[in-house]
């Protein structure tokens, strides 16, 4: 396994259900993370595991972005029926790094800018536009520089903060340094 991916915990994995997860002695842990937040309605939800049972007899890989198929433009039209209708439009990708890289691309595309401004800490994903917006641990940046030109920024977080009263006044400060950098560069 290659070491350039990180790992948040030492846990080996063995399985999941609802919401824990067990290592390889049987140790029960409680999933706080609701598996990087995609499992959010368990682990072995036995509607998802119907769900996927049901396409997997159909088709493993529906290959969406080479062949048009049902599944998704229903699940699209279903999405957008809840959406504002001036959101017409939407991108389907297979995680978030992907969805990520696509909305830094778009971005760059409509503003024709060169910075990008995320916060920080923040994780956004391990492939290049993602790595460069991420500023949560050292390590996952570690030996993969130069990174696409990004400036990172703290988001107001008062627990974090020196003072409540001065979070959101000093993040905005911050920002707007960052922004007006960013028209120097």
């Amino acid at each position: 396994i290659s070491q350039s991916v990180t790992r948040e915990y030492s846990l080996v994995l063995k399985k999941a259900k609802g919401c824990y997860v067990y290592d390889e002695d049987g140790k029960k842990y409680l999933d706080f993370a609701a598996g990087i937040a995609v499992a959010n309605v368990g682990h072995t939800n036995p509607e998802v595991v119907k769900a996927i049972m049901k396409q997997a007899n159909i088709s493993m890989h529906s290959a969406f972005a080479d062949f048009y198929s049902e599944l998704p433009v229903k699940f699209v039209e279903t999405l957008l029926s809840f959406m504002p209708s001036n959101f017409n439009n939407a991108f389907l990708s297979n995680s978030g790094t992907e969805a990520i890289e696509a909305a830094y691309k778009c971005a760059r595309w409509h503003t024709n800018k060169k910075w990008t401004i995320a916060f920080t800490p923040c994780f956004h994903g391990r492939t290049m536009g993602a790595l460069s917006m991420t500023n949560s641990l050292p390590v996952q940046r570690e030996r993969f520089g130069p990174f696409l030109p990004v400036k990172h920024t703290p988001y107001p977080y008062e627990y974090r903060w020196k003072s409540r009263e001065d979070c959101a006044t000093d993040c905005l400060n911050l920002l707007e340094k960052n922004i007006k950098s960013c028209k120097n560069d």
